[in-house]
């Protein structure tokens, strides 16, 4: 038994040296086309129950009604919740209303700019307006929405910056 998990153990070490030495070397998931790795673009800790302070500036923000504590975790990527319906942008302190979506719904996704407010319906945080993605479900269309398009059907996208329409043929969408 002891025998078996020194070998995992070696295992898990030259798995963990192996990924730190490819990063090192600029390899991600993402360059092989596998995915991509978020990292949190705001770098803060709480320096009260109510306020946190940016580590790069020493600026601060009042988190209330929420403590800082609650929001930690969802604002490193910009935005908390500090009502059901309603979240804050950490950076303007411009406030959101999410309804009829939970804002704790809506904020998995505002790192992309985007979220989805029903089934269809998309909205722009960069816009401030709704798209519809009918025939495609929301969630589907958030994959792209980052990228400032989505797609309608496999021939047909839908630009978030020129607000229309446009034929991929013979290019399907989802491959863009």
């Amino acid at each position: 038994m002891n025998r078996y998990i020194y070998h995992i153990g070696i295992l898990i070490v030259v798995l963990f040296s192996s990924v730190r030495m490819a990063q090192e070397e600029g390899f991600s998931l993402s360059s092989i086309g596998l995915g991509e790795v978020k990292e949190s673009p705001l770098h803060f800790y709480c320096s009260d129950s109510y306020e946190l302070t940016f580590i790069s500036n020493s600026d601060t923000r009042n988190t209330y009604p929420k403590r800082c504590e609650e929001v930690s975790n969802d604002a490193q990527w910009g935005f908390y919740c500090i009502k059901p319906y309603k979240y804050r942008n950490l950076i303007t302190e411009e406030e959101f209303n999410s309804y009829p979506i939970l804002c704790s719904d809506a904020i998995l996704s505002v790192d992309t700019g985007h979220y989805c407010e029903s089934a269809y319906k998309l909205f722009s945080l960069k816009k401030q307006k709704s798209f519809s993605t009918y025939p495609n479900i929301c969630k589907k269309a958030l994959t792209t929405a980052g990228r400032g398009y989505f797609c309608l059907s496999t021939y047909q996208l839908y630009s978030l910056e020129s607000e229309g329409e446009h034929n991929t043929y013979p290019v399907p969408c989802n491959h863009l």
